[in-house]
C-alpha cells in the first residue's frame, strides 16, 4: 500500500509538473484570418522536466500589419497572449520601429547580414519561434530546429528577436505603469 501511494505521488509530481496550461494562447493560426502578421512566441523551459523539456510559460506577441487611417503607411497592431494572464492590447508599432522590423526581415529574406547588439546572453531554457506571414511570404522559424545546422540564419533571427524584445519591454512597461500625477 505504501509503495502504491509513493508511486502515485511520484507520478503526480513528474507528470503534473510537466503539464502546460494553454488557456489564453493562440492555438490556431486561422484565428488571425487573412491578415499579414508576425507571431513571436517566447517559451521558457523548465530544467526539471523528467523526460522531455516542456515549456512552462509561453508568451505570444502578435504583430498584425494594418494601414493607418490615411491608408498611406503601415503599422503593426500589437497583442500579447500568455498561458498565465489574459490577452492584452499593447501600443501599436509604427514609424521607425515598423520600418526597422521590415528592414531586418527584408535583409534576412535576401540573405544579407543583419547587425545587432545582444542585450542578453544566450539561455538554454528560453527559446523563440516565429510564424511570419508578410508580403506573400510564409515562414516558420523555430530556434530548436535551427541549432546547430543553420547557425547563420539563427543569428539573423536572433537579431530580430533582440529588436522585438526591446520594443516589447517598453510596450509592456507602458501597459503596466500608471502615468497619472495624482
Amino acid at each position: 500500500m505504501i509503495k502504491l501511494i509513493n508511486f502515485i505521488l511520484i507520478f503526480i509530481v513528474f507528470f503534473g509538473c510537466a503539464s502546460l496550461n494553454k488557456k489564453g494562447l493562440i492555438s490556431n493560426i486561422e484565428e488571425i484570418g487573412n491578415k499579414e502578421y508576425i507571431l513571436y512566441i517566447y517559451s521558457h523551459f523548465s530544467h526539471g522536466s523528467p523526460i522531455k523539456q516542456l515549456p512552462q510559460n509561453i508568451t505570444q506577441y502578435l504583430f498584425i500589419k494594418e494601414f493607418d487611417s490615411t491608408r498611406s503607411r503601415f503599422y503593426f497592431q500589437l497583442y500579447k497572449y500568455s498561458n498565465y494572464s489574459p490577452k492584452v492590447k499593447l501600443r501599436d508599432v509604427s514609424g521607425p520601429e515598423y520600418e526597422n522590423i521590415s528592414n531586418i526581415l527584408n535583409r534576412i529574406n535576401q540573405g544579407e547580414d543583419v547587425m545587432c547588439i545582444k542585450s542578453s546572453e544566450y539561455s538554454t531554457n528560453i527559446k523563440f519561434r516565429f510564424i511570419i506571414n508578410l508580403d506573400s511570404n510564409y515562414k516558420k522559424v523555430d530556434e530548436l530546429d535551427l541549432i546547430p545546422h543553420e547557425i547563420d540564419l539563427l543569428k539573423k533571427y536572433d537579431c530580430l528577436e533582440e529588436y522585438l524584445k526591446m520594443i516589447l519591454f517598453f510596450r509592456e512597461y507602458e501597459a503596466t505603469t500608471n502615468f497619472n500625477d495624482d
